[in-house]
């Protein structure tokens, strides 16, 4: 493997110390720059202007997926390498149409992780080994099919807006106040949102609510 320059971002220390130990190990690796947030991941790249970007979809004030369209402005060709807890066809989708050269699931083994990052440097694109260029192809046809994937036809403009804020992390009280309505009618609708949507957890709808506002920039 040649010499590649890394900029690491996740919100998680943990995570983040995990990757570089197992990417330090490794000859012709090197981990130039590390980011806990959307705006940093923004910053360290103009400062470190690595070979490629490791970043998880889900961090503070900015998404990965933010940061990256932001630095696309000015680098259509950034190479970014998205990690995710959430691993699914609506992420991949959302990855590759953002202009991202992969997605892999943070359980990845580091075998593959080192294969994945190899195949980005070269060129070529790495969503896991299911997914050759054929079933990429397909996939988003598949969702191409659908106006906004992600969208139900029930969600009124104030769900919209709550959306948008449970994806960026905010707690009822926050969104209540953000939005001029008690706590009590956010978890209401907190509750409402996940009904409709059949989702079983916080968590799920957290998850949900990141797909939705992504999918809304497509």
């Amino acid at each position: 493997m040649k010499n590649i320059r890394i900029l690491l971002c996740d919100d998680h220390t943990l995570v983040r110390s995990g990757f570089v130990s197992l990417l330090k190990s490794v000859k012709g690796i090197y981990v130039i720059g590390e980011a806990e947030n959307g705006a940093e991941m923004i910053k360290k790249y103009y400062e470190t202007h690595p070979d490629i970007i490791i970043a998880d979809i889900s961090m503070p004030q900015l998404t990965g997926i933010e940061a990256f369209y932001k630095i696309k402005e000015t680098n259509p060709n950034v190479k970014i390498l998205f990690l995710s807890a959430f691993y699914s066809e609506q992420y991949i989708y959302l990855t590759l149409k953002a202009g991202a050269m992969g997605l892999l699931d943070k359980n990845i083994t580091g075998g593959e992780f080192l294969f994945a990052i190899n195949e980005v440097i070269e060129g070529r694109k790495y969503f896991g080994t299911e997914y050759n260029q054929k079933n990429l192809s397909a996939l988003i046809k598949k969702y191409e099919h659908k106006r906004k994937p992600f969208l139900s036809n029930v969600l009124s403009e104030f769900n919209d807006k709550l959306l948008f804020f449970i994806s960026e992390g905010f707690t009822s009280d926050q969104i209540a106040k953000k939005l001029f309505v008690s706590k009590h009618t956010i978890d209401a609708h907190r509750v409402k949102l996940m009904e409709i949507l059949n989702l079983k957890t916080g968590h799920d709808l957290h998850k949900y609510a990141i797909l939705y506002t992504e999918s809304k920039k497509i």
